[in-house]
């Protein structure tokens, strides 16, 4: 965005990176119909990309020397990957469940399916490369 440090601009686009890595890895788990592996993947997603997120803004910091607000504290860090982790699988459980909900009123014609997940992340990288 003009106007803004690269830094600000670069956080969310690797935030984005990095929860489609996420998701591209934890798919398989979404496809059995155990209640309890659906669960644990929800959380698994909600923690993994946080926990990625902080090592990478690490090296930013390492090489910039950039002050990171979530880097700033222990208190910080655990907020962000376990606080806003638990709250972001809350909300995917609950989008899940209205999903499911309506699944049985509505058709969806879209399907996930792992080669659109890995393809989005593809475009997502080479898009990030060439722009």
């Amino acid at each position: 965005m003009p106007g803004l440090l690269p830094i600000k601009t670069y956080n969310p686009m690797i935030s984005i990176m990095l929860q489609s890595l996420v998701m591209v890895l934890i798919i398989p788990l979404f496809q059995k119909k155990n209640v309890f592996s659906i669960l644990a993947g929800l959380v698994v997603i909600g923690f993994s990309w946080r926990l990625l997120f902080l090592g990478n803004i690490a090296i930013n910091h390492a090489l910039t020397g950039f002050q990171f607000v979530q880097l700033q504290s222990l208190s910080n860090m655990i907020q962000f990957v376990f606080l806003y982790g638990i709250i972001e699988s809350l909300v995917l459980a609950l989008s899940l469940s209205i999903m499911l909900l309506t699944k049985q009123r509505f058709n969806f014609i879209f399907k996930p399916s792992m080669i659109l997940s890995i393809s989005s992340f593809a475009i997502a990288i080479l898009l990030n490369v060439i722009l």
